[in-house]
């Protein structure tokens, strides 16, 4: 039977997996799509009057961009590609 000083020694002891960083897509325009060097796509657009937007490419399902605030909304879609069309 395992004792409360060993138990806390064995959890205390155990390395902490550094948490993985989330990527923050590059751009170069304010608004658009910009594919990216990680892999997919990443877009952005202003529709201040919108609550929700999507972007629906050809042969994918929608995807929902997140609100940002300001009218602005983006998303990076890992499955889109350079000359898809949306």
């Amino acid at each position: 039977m395992t004792d409360a000083k060993t138990l806390i020694r064995e959890t205390t002891s155990r390395a902490v997996e550094p948490r993985p960083t989330r990527a923050v897509p590059r751009r170069r325009l304010p608004i658009g799509a910009e594919p990216q060097r990680e892999g997919g796509v990443h877009f952005r657009l202003w529709a201040p009057r919108c609550r929700k937007i999507a972007v629906e490419i050809e042969g994918l399902p929608a995807f929902a961009l997140e609100p940002e605030g300001d009218g602005y909304f983006s998303g990076w879609l890992r499955e889109a590609r350079p000359g898809m069309r949306y």
